[in-house]
């Protein structure tokens, strides 16, 4: 049952990016685009090679959006109406990814539906598509979503299943490398549900879990402030 209402979603939602906002689809690379697109065609044969030339030089505000840049050639080639189709269909992915969220925090398939169909059609959720650059937001909300859903496992089912902590670990690392200065924010929220978790129900099992969940999640990026704290200026 909520399978085939998620099907039948995703149909709907697909329907509406591509007739509601196919004036998208005729927009032009602004010189926004084109400055990263010229930044990742002078990385050579082996762009990946040059990441950390890369973030020395962009530091968090651009280097993912040069390498975004790469993607969208990888994918179809440079074709600036193909980048924003494959936007378009990056954003219909981050739109349904909230249905399951939705479900999973609040276990409404009402609320779901409506969450989803009121994000598809939002005014804010399309600005993006203004840059072909920025269609990585919507790649990044995808990841989110998906993080939150694994994350209300992990929090909910398996506080100490390694496995789901490490897939969860990994969502959380895809969300901010797709829009680290849109998508920070998230490494706030999580200690606040943490203690919100913990002031409902405060024992030692809750504050072990916790403690460990943490250290989990913030492991990379305390290792990353450490290790090259002027790599993250930007974020602050």
């Amino acid at each position: 049952d909520t399978l085939f209402i998620f099907l039948i979603l995703a149909v709907i939602v697909t329907l509406l990016q591509f007739t509601l906002l196919d004036l998208a689809l005729k927009i032009g690379f602004k010189p926004d685009d084109w400055i990263l697109y010229f930044a990742y065609k002078t990385l050579g044969l082996q762009p990946l090679s040059k990441l950390f030339e890369v973030w020395a030089e962009r530091g968090i505000y651009t280097t993912y959006q040069v390498y975004y840049m790469g993607l969208l050639e990888t994918l179809v080639g440079f074709d600036y109406h193909s980048f924003q189709v494959v936007n378009l269909i990056f954003k219909a992915l981050g739109t349904l990814a909230i249905f399951p969220l939705v479900l999973v925090i609040f276990r409404s398939k009402l609320l779901a539906i409506l969450t989803t169909l009121f994000f598809a059609i939002s005014y804010a959720s399309i600005g993006p598509l203004e840059f072909a650059v920025k269609g990585s937001d919507f790649l990044a909300i995808f990841w989110m979503c998906i993080f939150l859903v694994a994350y209300c496992l992990v929090v909910t089912k398996y506080s100490r299943n390694f496995l789901w902590i490490s897939v969860s670990l990994i969502l959380l690392i895809l969300t901010l490398i797709f829009s680290p200065i849109r998508l920070f924010p998230i490494l706030i929220l999580l200690p606040l549900i943490e203690i919100y978790l913990l002031i409902k129900n405060l024992n030692l099992k809750n504050v072990t879990n916790i403690l460990i969940r943490l250290s989990v999640f913030y492991s990379p990026f305390l290792f990353v402030i450490f290790s090259s704290p002027d790599s993250i200026s930007g974020l602050l």
